[in-house]
């Protein structure tokens, strides 16, 4: 099993608010949301896999905001704001989050200053994203 980092700005993809809220509603139950979220062309994601999220972008709150597992493969897909362009795609499943629109449970000055967690790269081009 594998860990990634998936990201997501807000100034690239506005979440709607009726699935973020089915996402916040249903983590880590059985019944939980299943989102498909964008990897790039990143191909090595496997079912079974674990993920983080990010929120980046120009405002506040940024840093992880939530957790999973992946459900999917990656699989190709019509890119989210470029219909007729296609990239990689894996489902997920989130075991918790918080809302982003308001908070992150790591926040981004913590993931670059932190000695443990300055071992890992947080940067952009590291993850996969939306």
């Amino acid at each position: 099993m594998n860990e990634y980092l998936l990201a997501w700005n807000p100034k690239n993809w506005v979440w709607p608010t009726a699935q973020l809220d089915e996402v916040l509603a249903t983590a880590g139950k059985p019944e939980a949301t299943i989102m498909r979220w964008s990897c790039a062309n990143v191909t090595a994601i496997n079912a079974n896999d674990h993920f983080w999220i990010i929120r980046l972008g120009p405002d506040e709150p940024k840093g992880i905001f939530g957790h999973g597992t992946i459900v999917t493969g990656c699989y190709e897909a019509p890119h989210y704001s470029k219909p007729n362009k296609k990239c990689q795609h894996v489902d997920c499943r989130f075991d918790s989050i918080v809302d982003p629109r308001i908070q992150v449970e790591i926040h981004r000055e913590t993931l670059l200053t932190d000695e443990l967690l300055l071992k890992q790269n947080w940067s952009r081009n590291s993850q996969a994203r939306k």
